[in-house]
């Protein structure tokens, strides 16, 4: 840490923090990622009063998630490469727009398919603008400003995340859920106008490629349904020959895609991109870095909420340490990514990542606040140095006509490790909840009823801040499964961040091994 903080106070970082020339763009970039941060985590907060507004029940509500991100499934790659060819400028002009008329419509909606049709409208929008958000940054700073600019950028992240939770508390107790949406216009218009004033100081450098519709088309299906069945995987059991039947189409189109690519003189995806072993590994470590992400958004939020029954509200103020520091590392870790590259910063954040997940395994025996804040804090710093790294490889390490494509493929990583993240964490915390909870029962399981194990079944699936309901056991009993159930449940929480630490060193690993100091690509 002596060596890290020295080199901030070099002569050289010094000189990265004098202002930058394009200071309105990367305030706007900032603006939008802060505007769709808050956006998501708000909607999240909101699915059950949107469901009793509309007369609809969560299941069909859960729709307002899953197509937004289908939304950006569909045409993530698709339009990196229509941007490529009609201006960066204009795609970003263009989805914020969309994302901002998009609100209106959520903010309206009148009824559960109006909603859900906007919110993948908003889908829509940010697979149209965010990519293009990093051929700007390649496009409008100079090499050694870019770590800084994406840093920023991150802060925007950072701030949506942490003021998300409690601004979307407040706008539903006071203003209703609709506010929630409407929010979004006055952030969408300011970041319009200052874009537009910057207008005549940004490159246009478009690339006119050829677009094989067949190769977009097997593509974005393939990415669809793929997204669908992962987002979808709790129902595998009630449906498990109909998603097999979607996983095959997935694969198949997916399949198909790969091989045709290899025949094509100019393919849809260029093979040269991943043959960059350095962006190969930015690829890899971000797809851990995001599957984290997801995994302690999930942990967390069941050990506060379920096991020590924090209100929606203290939990979102214990998040702060976590969103903050990761907005104020992303910043000052892309000036040290502008001195010494992506690769040792990405390496030490994925590091303390792992620690974080090593201090979390340790929370059910301290229950301490302090430790809590204490996990929050090194998570957070892992996770901004990380995301900063990882994100400047985008604009660092490929060549400057790959930029488009990179950044596509490079979010929808993102996508795809967020909603592994998600799919998988749950999946393994029941599992190995429930495993550990009936063996910690062997010597009673036989005596329980059949309506009594489906009460210990929901005790571990219906998570939520309320307690376990166990009407259907003896007093007594009720007391030694009250003690029992958190335990166990603590044991399956516990397996899957230190999963997630050994994941985060192999992460680190690779990019020791991949992210090789090469000269920089402009």
């Amino acid at each position: 840490m002596v060596w890290i903080y020295s080199d901030f106070q070099s002569k050289q970082v010094k000189s990265c923090m004098n202002p930058m020339p394009h200071g309105k763009t990367l305030i706007a970039l900032a603006c939008a990622l802060l505007m769709i941060n808050v956006d998501y985590t708000a909607v999240n907060l909101a699915l059950v009063q949107m469901a009793a507004d509309l007369n609809s029940n969560l299941n069909t509500m859960q729709w307002a998630l899953s197509a937004y991100v289908l939304a950006w499934a569909a045409v993530i790659i698709l339009s990196g490469k229509l941007a490529d060819k009609y201006g960066h400028y204009r795609f970003c002009l263009l989805g914020l727009a969309i994302f901002t008329l998009a609100s209106c419509v959520a903010g309206l909606a009148q009824s559960t398919s109006l909603l859900i049709a906007g919110r993948a409208l908003q889908g829509i929008a940010g697979g149209l603008f965010v990519p293009a958000m990093y051929v700007l940054i390649h496009q409008v700073f100079p090499e050694n400003k870019r770590g800084l600019a994406v840093g920023v950028m991150s802060l925007g992240v950072g701030l949506g995340l942490a003021i998300g939770p409690m601004l979307g508390g407040l706008l539903l107790v006071f203003l209703g859920w609709r506010s929630i949406f409407f929010i979004n216009l006055p952030i969408g218009v300011l970041t319009l106008g200052l874009l537009w004033q910057e207008k005549p100081k940004i490159m246009a450098d478009s690339v006119i490629q050829p677009i094989h519709k067949t190769s977009a088309s097997l593509l974005g299906v393939g990415l669809v349904v793929l997204f669908l069945v992962i987002n979808n995987w709790q129902n595998w059991s009630q449906a498990s020959v109909s998603y097999f039947g979607l996983l095959v189409v997935a694969a198949g189109c997916l399949g198909v895609f790969i091989r045709l690519q290899q025949r094509l003189t100019v393919p849809f995806l260029p093979i040269a991109l991943f043959q960059n072993k350095a962006y190969a590994g930015c690829l890899l470590a971000l797809l851990i870095e995001q599957y984290y992400f997801a995994c302690v958004v999930v942990v967390s939020g069941i050990y506060l909420q379920k096991i020590l029954t924090y209100p929606v509200l203290t939990t979102s103020l214990l998040y702060l340490p976590l969103t903050v520091l990761f907005g104020i590392i992303a910043v000052f870790g892309g000036v040290w990514i502008d001195r010494i590259g992506v690769r040792k910063p990405a390496f030490i954040g994925l590091l303390i990542m792992a620690a974080g997940c090593g201090l979390f395994a340790l929370l059910p025996a301290q229950r301490h606040i302090a430790w809590i804040v204490l996990t929050f804090i090194v998570m957070g710093a892992g996770l901004g140095l990380a995301f900063s790294a990882l994100n400047a490889g985008v604009v660092k390490l490929v060549r400057a006509e790959q930029v488009g494509i990179a950044s596509s493929v490079f979010v929808m990583t993102a996508l795809v490790g967020n909603s592994l993240g998600v799919a998988a964490t749950v999946f393994m915390y029941e599992k190995l909840s429930q495993v550990k909870l009936f063996a910690m029962l062997n010597a009673v399981m036989s005596e329980f009823s059949q309506v009594q194990l489906q009460q210990l079944h929901q005790a571990i699936v219906n998570i939520g801040a309320s307690r376990f309901q166990l009407d259907s056991f003896s007093a007594g009993t009720q007391q030694m499964l009250q003690r029992t159930i958190p335990n166990a449940m603590n044991s399956g929480l516990t397996y899957i961040m230190l999963t997630s630490g050994i994941l985060c060193v192999l992460a680190a690993w690779s990019c020791l091994r991949l992210l090789r100091p090469t000269p920089p690509v402009l």
